[in-house]
């Protein structure tokens, strides 16, 4: 079974696909349009066919000036990027991190092997949250623009 810090949400940076790191949960919804098909002919069973698909794919995560330069400089360009919905390659967790500084310095999530997506996004919406004495938050929203793959783009649009 697989673990909500198993799978992480990835942007391609110009060199690699990367984390926006301290995310606490990330999500992707797949969807499809349909048209019902009836004829006076099918009675109570009418046939649906699929007329459209679409995606999107969410983050949230912890403030930090890295996450939010990231985050709102996407949303700026209005420009589609090349993300990456997957498993992660080993989970740095059972390596005995104890501090934030670890996080932050040691962790470095790689695409893995199991289950993965691939599409280019546009950030749809950014938000930073800052509650007086609460934890800074940031929340990410991206809308897919074309289909989602199973293999990586040649030629990933890059966020660098």
């Amino acid at each position: 079974m697989t673990k909500g810090n198993q799978l992480q949400l990835f942007y391609h940076n110009g060199t690699k696909y990367t984390t926006f790191g301290h995310a606490t949960a990330n999500s992707l919804q797949v969807s499809n349009e349909t048209q019902t098909v009836s004829s006076k002919d099918m009675g109570l069973h009418p046939l649906v066919e699929t007329t459209g698909s679409n995606w999107s794919c969410s983050g949230s995560m912890l403030f930090t000036t890295d996450n939010a330069a990231k985050v709102m400089g996407m949303a700026a360009t209005g420009q589609p990027y090349t993300i990456a919905f997957a498993t992660i390659s080993e989970n740095k967790w059972q390596d005995g991190l104890k501090s934030v500084t670890d996080i932050s310095t040691n962790v470095s999530w790689t695409v893995g092997n199991g289950f993965v997506r691939y599409g280019d996004a546009i950030v749809t919406s950014a938000s930073i949250t800052a509650n007086d004495g609460e934890t800074c938050t940031m929340d990410v929203e991206f809308t897919g623009s074309g289909r989602l793959l199973t293999t990586a783009p040649a030629t990933p649009k890059s966020y660098t």
